[in-house]
């Protein structure tokens, strides 16, 4: 077997398609490091990243619909206990059916008792005050883990992230056992849990991080729709899955998909020692570094320290250094990035106004709401793992000119395929926002779900144009920022949503997908602004 060469992305771009070993972000193999264990280490590829996020977002869908239920069913308890039997009758509108306070509340399971809007307004603000707490958490994390994977490596801080990602879905299944011990309040340390581990944003993130890392640039596109792929499969199936077994269990055992959803993601972890990291070999071994950081003094200028690496401007300057192309490329950074956020608003805000919705509006119990929640996840894994490639071949072809006698450079101005395809992308996610607010049917309410699922296009070009613009030695540090703007749009994204849908689900429960339509409208103007630059240091910004 031939001994396997490494080389810093940037520097040489012959890669295989199919991924490969690649140096440790700009540093050499240790010298102790025979060339023996070279030879025998595993090469990083993304397949390995398919089968990870095709088990850890299958136990994600399984208990996608329950949580929401869950937590409606936690609530209602506790505003029929408040309200008192003769009181009861208050928590309805008039056009709604009247509780009846001698039907029990069964946590986790189906109560159409609780179909009503004052119950679902309470959850939406509930989970908007969780998303405030998660998102700050996750923002704080997210930039210290992803500059952290740039020496350890990503696959150990994805591994982390489950394991505490387990621990509250574990807090969550106590507070549902013991419903008389605990107030439905502490659902909030559920999202301080998933907030400390960096949330569903750094996992995300890691994983463009390890793509970029044993990936051609041109390929990376089409790679990280892949992943995106086996995500949405995961989370299309889950809800069959549940639905199933819900359908078996009923009433009886309502939690029991939130044991399974822990199996599941403990799957996860183990597989994940088997995964080759894409360093190609730590830079000073994880468990020093870790121990640097947490028997450390913390003294005033460590704090400031850190507050200047949160510096905008000087996080730009070290993922673009000082160059001719360097102010183009600092613009694409910015507006990718903003591009990135909007789409990412339009995914994250209403996730629970989506389940909510058609429970209030058109009276969907389980069973729709799992078919709803598959039929659309579905749609994105097929436009993620079929539509993107094709659709980046269709306009490569249509729009980029042969090859010129000097390939080092590429025509100035928007590229094509750039404004083309992601213009195309968010605009369909627009029409189907628009559509959910205006479907008078569950069946036309579902079509629109189908129209919007082309986001997931919009995500996966953003953010693999987005690793072409920075070194090899920066990829991290890029992905920890981006997981860091995810997790402020996760602080405000989904509370305004929720506050939003809160006060309007009386009167026009569908206002908040209106106002997602309108950021995604922002959004498709941004696309405009993006520049292509000389192709120069081993970076450019084609989406191919």
């Amino acid at each position: 077997m031939e001994s396997t060469s490494y080389h810093p992305i940037g520097q040489a771009d012959t890669l295989d398609d199919d991924g490969v070993e690649l140096e440790s972000l700009g540093q050499n193999e240790p010298d102790e490091l025979s060339a023996d264990a070279q030879r025998a280490r595993r090469k990083p590829a993304v397949i390995y990243l398919l089968v990870f996020f095709t088990i850890n977002s299958l136990a994600f869908g399984i208990v996608a619909v329950p949580r929401i239920n869950l937590k409606i069913s936690l609530v209602c308890r506790q505003m029929i206990s408040d309200a008192g039997i003769a009181n009861v009758h208050t928590l309805a509108r008039a056009d709604e059916p009247l509780i009846d306070p001698s039907l029990p509340v069964v946590i986790g399971g189906y109560n159409p008792q609780c179909s009503i809007s004052e119950v679902s307004s309470l959850v939406a603000l509930i989970d908007s005050y969780g998303h405030v707490i998660s998102g700050i958490l996750s923002a704080i994390m997210c930039t210290m883990l992803g500059s952290l994977s740039d020496r350890i490596g990503r696959v150990k801080i994805m591994a982390g992230n489950i394991v505490v990602t387990i621990l509250s879905e574990a807090v969550l299944v106590t507070i549902a056992e013991h419903p008389d011990v605990f107030h439905y309040y502490w659902i909030l340390l559920v999202f301080a849990v998933d907030g400390i581990c960096g949330s569903f944003a750094l996992v995300m993130a890691m994983s463009s991080a390890y793509i970029s890392d044993c990936t051609a640039r041109e390929k990376r596109a089409v790679y990280i729709g892949r992943v995106y792929s086996a995500m949405f499969i995961g989370i299309g199936v889950g809800p069959l899955i549940s639905g199933y077994i819900t359908s078996l269990a009923g009433n009886d055992h309502p939690l029991l998909v939130f044991y399974l959803c822990m199996f599941m993601r403990g799957l996860s972890v183990l597989y994940m020692l088997f995964v080759p990291e894409s360093l190609a070999a730590p830079i000073s071994g994880w468990k020093p570094h870790l121990s640097t950081l947490t028997t450390a003094p913390i003294h005033i200028h460590t704090l400031l320290n850190l507050l200047a690496r949160l510096n905008p401007h000087a996080w730009l300057t070290r993922l673009v250094p000082p160059s001719p192309t360097s102010p183009t490329f600092r613009r694409n950074v910015v507006l990718l990035l903003l591009i990135n956020m909007l789409i990412y608003t339009a995914a994250m805000g209403p996730s629970e106004p989506l389940i909510l919705y058609p429970q209030l509006v058109f009276h969907w119990r389980n069973l729709e709401t799992n078919l709803f929640m598959s039929t659309i996840n579905f749609s994105r894994a097929a436009i993620s793992a079929f539509a993107l490639p094709l659709l980046i071949r269709f306009f490569t072809h249509k729009s980029h000119p042969p090859p010129s006698s000097n390939p080092s450079t590429t025509p100035p101005g928007p590229a094509p395929l750039d404004s083309r395809l992601l213009s195309l992308a968010i605009l369909t996610d627009l029409a189907g926002y628009l559509a959910y607010a205006l479907a008078p049917t569950g069946v036309l309410f579902t079509l629109a779900g189908v129209l919007s699922a082309f986001g997931a296009v919009g995500l996966a070009l953003t953010e693999a144009t987005l690793t072409k613009h920075v070194g090899g030695d920066r990829v991290g540090e890029l992905m920890g920022g981006l997981g860091l703007l995810q997790g402020l749009v996760r602080i405000f994204a989904p509370g305004v949503c929720g506050v939003l849908f809160a006060w309007s689900a009386g009167w026009m429960p569908g206002l908040v997908f209106v106002c997602v339509a309108a950021i995604l409208g922002f959004a498709a103007a941004g696309v405009r602004g993006v520049k292509v630059v000389e192709m120069g240091q081993g970076r450019g910004v084609e989406l191919s």
